[in-house]
């Protein structure tokens, strides 16, 4: 039932037509038929869940503390996103909050139709470690790309991420964001994540980070599925293609009913997701209102699955700990 929502794959993409033709052997996804200001397929690039490379794979790397940065083919995934102009098609770039992500990405997002500029505001998280003037990645910055004139979208109410007192998507900021807790982040193991990024993954110390369970796939992921959500209704989103998986967009159409499709990097990272869509999908049938929801297999799933609901609960409704580590030094926007 999973895959009626959410399908993964990989393929060589190292040049724009190999991503296109990727994208064309997606069923649901390449193949659905919206109407633009009312049914959207959105296409994502998201730089904080594209790459951990080399350099902060190293012993005097620190991933979790140093700003996203981009690696091989970024050029063609870029190049096919902005390439989409479908009548009904959607594009959002966001920046990771690096300001040398922000530099490569904007210049392709400034090619694309009808752009706005939105920007994502976080709540301080206790990872900022030391406090150095200035220097909180507490700010994201999201291009999106509409198929129409603004003028002829109508405004929704908004009653979430309003701080500052945004009511509408009239409004261009998402103020009061909770960053996705490092506890929340579902884990890989150390030599499936060496396989998923090409290099040994670093790994902190225990006072900042138990590692013996695995480690997240990025570090500095921080759009949880609930604010995906939100994204995905605000954009009237009900097909997705997702050039930078981590799982949480994938979970967040898992819990919409959005049609959802994804390029993984290799099979490593596939069956990583796949597996961790099984979980969610596990989770949202037993979930009375979800989509995926049959009261049978929900019933199913309590007497035999419980402990796995467990965990995807707790786990969901976990907060940020202060980490005990001067390695959680601040995430400077560098």
């Amino acid at each position: 039932m999973r895959k009626k929502f959410a399908t993964v794959g990989h393929a060589k993409a190292t040049t724009k037509a190999q991503v296109q033709t990727f994208f064309e052997r997606c069923g649901p996804v390449y193949n659905f038929v919206g109407k633009a200001a009312k049914q959207h397929r959105l296409f994502v690039f998201s730089c904080d869940t594209f790459f951990e490379g080399a350099a902060l794979a190293s012993p005097q790397g620190k991933p979790w503390s140093t700003p996203a940065v981009l690696g091989a083919n970024v050029d063609a995934l870029l190049e096919f996103m902005i390439a989409q102009m479908g009548p009904a098609d959607v594009l959002l770039i966001a920046d990771g909050r690096s300001r040398a992500c922000r530099k490569k990405v904007e210049v392709f997002a400034e090619k694309t139709r009808n752009m706005n500029e939105i920007w994502v505001v976080y709540k301080p998280t206790s990872r900022l470690g030391r406090s150095v003037f200035s220097s909180a990645d507490t700010r994201e910055t999201m291009w999106v790309s509409m198929p129409c004139n603004n003028t002829l979208i109508p405004c929704k109410t908004r009653d979430g991420y309003n701080v500052a007192g945004e009511t509408s998507t009239h409004d261009t900021t998402y103020t009061g964001v909770e960053p996705m807790p490092w506890p929340a982040m579902p884990l890989i193991s150390l030599e499936d994540k060496a396989k998923v990024h090409g290099v040994p993954p670093a790994t902190p110390r225990p006072q900042l980070f138990d590692a013996s369970l695995g480690l997240p796939l990025f570090w500095q992921e921080r759009k949880t599925p609930s604010f995906w959500a939100q994204i995905l209704r605000d954009l009237d989103a009900k097909a997705v293609f997702d050039l930078t998986p981590s799982g949480s967009l994938g979970r967040a159409c898992l819990a919409e009913g959005v049609l959802y499709t994804a390029l993984a990097k290799n099979a490593e990272h596939n069956s990583w997701l796949q597996n961790l869509f099984d979980r969610a999908a596990v989770s949202l049938i037993a979930s009375s209102g979800s989509p995926l929801y049959e009261q049978d297999l929900s019933q199913l799933i309590s007497d035999h699955f419980q402990d796995v609901l467990d965990q995807l609960h707790e786990q969901d409704a976990c907060e940020d700990t202060v980490p005990d580590d001067q390695d959680a030094t601040t995430n400077a926007d560098a």
